[in-house]
């Protein structure tokens, strides 16, 4: 039945032959992983990755009903099994009467959220030979599905042989929920295999669970094969099961199945409801053909004769398959459906439009979509002023970016890296180097480290006037705290170099490129000789364009504005014919003259001034 599925799961259980044997197999495979997560430091205990999940309880310390939690809550967070053991002393001979008593205790801690003590509750029982049956330990393992501890419920199942107590199909589905909402996806096959070696069939639920596992560990094909074996398990799949296989495809952007899926519920007689719809839609969200937004589209116009109404969620997701695929127009008109229809757009309706006119340069749009945020009462979030920012950045408009950064100050929203990142580049397209320099110095006062990408935008913003000497301090600093220049800023500093005249740095600096890994392009070149000809260093800049050819880069741009110097400096016909020829890929390469550039050199350089030098 779970053939393709168990076949994925730890080699060493094929052989297992019963269930308490796989589930032996199952707390080795997850005390391993449990050991690997220690080592990296990665332990998060919990659903939430709190460790103690009743420490707050703890902390609090209310009064309770239950005479002995109040016991237990009193010995603290981390008791030891003596401890427990004394404080239950009395408890534990009436419950040897009256069993239902420690199915009380024990249900108190699982409301409670204390898996732990349940689990020393057991073991005291255990030790002192009270009987323990099954409420006791179902109720045991409640408490570890609450706070997501699956560890200790998969302890708690595979030691119920030790205990002498069979467990029922509630604690088989209760173990696997637990694992599903961790996405423990190995420990879900083990836990369907040891179901049916217990001679327990998985129902719908149980299926369910699992697939949804699958869905949240990204294994879709394992939740496909699943749902395709239902059937011969005498299970028949609902609604829920088709979902949540969608949801696996789409979380792993496999768009194309979950809408396969979709068009084949009614084949089953399954009816698409609210999240199915919403699934469908999302999956499109994350697909890369230009269809998806008219297949979403489409996909909501049916939706009336089904009678099922559209929501927020799948309002938000067709507004992000439109705003993934350019259409910011078909976007704001969702925006305004979601309000005709009663349905009122949230923050993610926002910020998803917010960046469809972002993608599209509409700046004032987005930022009109933000003032209507406010209008509404709706607080923007980071996201929302992120990709504002970014509208503005695309079109240059550096004035409206900074005001939207200090309109995030006054609001006392956490600026992020990518919205101070965006209005330092609106400030480089802007020409505007002091503004830049300004809010990444303004980035540490809020808690932010500059990357590569902010240093490289400042060093952009220097080049249009010239600002060497803040290109280069900002060059050299990057280093310093663990950055490594890129080739935009690199070229952005020899070009600041060029444009204030200092020709022997401009040289430096793209000479070093190599020796820092990062490879001259055209542009590095063209700003290196644009210095080396202002300067008139015709040697320099002839063997700069010698090596642009021999690197087979385009020097067509290069040549040109070579070809403009040599006609402003005056040269003699013949040479910039000779410069004009290089034009030509094929030139440099058919010269059978190598001193072809020294001489040309020496006809063209001036007499050096005094006290002048090369580097």
């Amino acid at each position: 039945m779970l053939s393709t599925v168990v076949s994925s799961g730890p080699k060493v259980m094929h052989g297992s032959r019963t269930w308490s044997s796989t589930l032996s197999v199952a707390v080795s495979h997850a005390s391993a992983a449990t050991h690997q997560d220690v080592s990296r430091g990665q332990v998060r205990g919990g659903r939430n990755g709190v460790q103690n999940p009743g420490k707050d309880v703890f902390c609090s310390m209310r009064r309770s009903d239950c005479r002995e939690l109040s016991l237990l809550l009193s010995l603290g967070p981390s008791p030891e099994l003596e401890e427990v053991r004394r404080a239950l002393a009395a408890e534990l001979e009436q419950w040897r009467e009256k069993p239902k008593l420690a199915t009380r205790l024990l249900s108190d801690l699982a409301k409670e959220r204390l898996p732990t003590l349940a689990a020393l509750v057991l073991d005291c029982m255990q030790a002192s030979r009270v009987e323990v049956n099954l409420f006791h330990v179902n109720a045991a393992v409640s408490a570890c599905a609450k706070s997501g501890q699956w560890q200790l419920a998969l302890a708690l199942l595979s030691k119920m042989p030790a205990l002498r107590v069979l467990p029922d199909q509630i604690t088989f589905e209760t173990v696997l929920g637990t694992a599903s909402i961790c996405g423990q996806w190995q420990l879900s096959i083990c836990l369907l295999c040891a179901m049916s070696q217990a001679s327990f069939i998985p129902d719908l639920v149980t299926h369910n669970t699992a697939i949804a596992a699958f869905g949240k560990a990204l294994k879709w094909p394992l939740a496909l094969a699943l749902l395709q074996e239902m059937p011969a398990a005498m299970v028949q799949p609902d609604a829920i099961s088709v979902n949540s296989a969608m949801a696996a495809c789409a979380a792993a952007g496999q768009w194309q199945l979950a809408l396969s899926l979709f068009c084949s519920m009614p084949e089953v007689e399954l009816s698409p409801d609210e999240i199915s719809y919403g699934t469908a839609i999302a999956a499109l969200s994350r697909g890369k053909s230009a269809r998806c937004w008219q297949l979403a589209l489409h996909l909501l116009s049916t939706m009336p004769q089904r009678s099922v109404k559209p929501n927020g969620i799948i309002y938000n997701a067709a507004i992000s398959v439109c705003s993934n695929n350019g259409q910011w127009r078909l976007a704001l008109s969702l925006l305004q459906t979601m309000s005709d229809d009663l349905v009122s757009p949230d923050m993610i309706s926002y910020s998803t439009s917010i960046s469809a006119c972002e993608k599209c340069s509409e700046w004032q749009l987005a930022l009109a979509l933000l003032g209507h945020m406010q209008r509404r009462k709706l607080t923007a979030d980071a996201i929302c002023y992120s990709a504002a920012i970014s509208a503005c950045e695309k079109c240059g408009q550096w004035v409206q970016a900074l005001g939207i950064v200090s309109e995030m100050t006054d609001a006392k929203i956490s600026h992020d890296r990518i919205s101070y990142n965006a209005a330092i580049s609106a400030c480089a397209k802007g020409f505007q180097w002091q503004q830049a320099l300004c809010l990444l110095g303004g980035m540490h006062d809020v808690s932010l480290t500059p990357d590569k990408i902010s240093c490289s935008s400042v060093v952009s913003a220097c080049e249009p006037s010239g600002e060497w000497e803040v290109a280069l301090e900002i060059l050299q600093s990057m280093p310093l705290v663990g950055l490594e220049a890129d080739q935009i800023a690199y070229n952005a500093a020899i070009s600041a170099c060029s444009k204030g005249q200092q020709w022997q740095l401009a040289l430096s600096l793209h000479r070093k490129m190599p020796d820092v890994r990062v490879m001259p392009d055209e542009i590095s070149f063209n700003a290196a000789m644009q210095a080396c000809a202002a300067a008139q260093r015709w040697r320099d800049m002839f063997r700069l364009l010698e090596e642009l050819l021999l690197l087979g880069l385009e020097p067509s741009l290069s040549c040109g504005a070579l070809m403009a110097e040599c006609e402003q400096r005056g040269l003699l016909g013949s040479e910039a014919d000779i410069l004009g020829g290089l034009v030509a890929p094929h030139s440099l390469e058919h010269s059978s003259d190598d001193g072809w550039q020294d001489r040309l050199a020496e006809d063209c350089t001036p007499s050096l001034a005094e006290g002048e030098h090369e580097l």
